[in-house]
């Protein structure tokens, strides 16, 4: 093989190379939209059922009394966010 021959296959396949499209990986704004998805409806659920739970002048001792129920929602919310951002993506 000459050295022409050989530099023409190697520019053949670095064309053929460049033109496969490998999507990033992980992919953050699918995570994010997957995040505010799950996050932007689990939170509107607890504050309804904060706000409908009893008198409106106790809402802030419900509110501090449930807060580990708001903390284990963002914790819901960040591993629907690493799901979606690193989970495989199909080609």
């Amino acid at each position: 093989m000459s050295e022409s021959e050989r530099e023409a296959r190697l520019k053949e396949l670095l064309k053929e190379v460049e033109s496969v499209q490998i999507p990033d990986y992980p992919d953050y704004q699918r995570g994010r939209k997957w995040a505010v998805y799950t996050g932007v409806p689990l939170l509107v659920i607890l504050l309804a059922v904060m706000l409908f739970s009893g008198p409106i002048t106790r809402l802030h001792v419900r509110l501090w009394d449930n807060i580990w129920t708001f903390a284990s929602a963002a914790l819901v919310v960040l591993v629907v966010w690493a799901f979606g951002a690193f989970r495989p993506q199909k080609f």
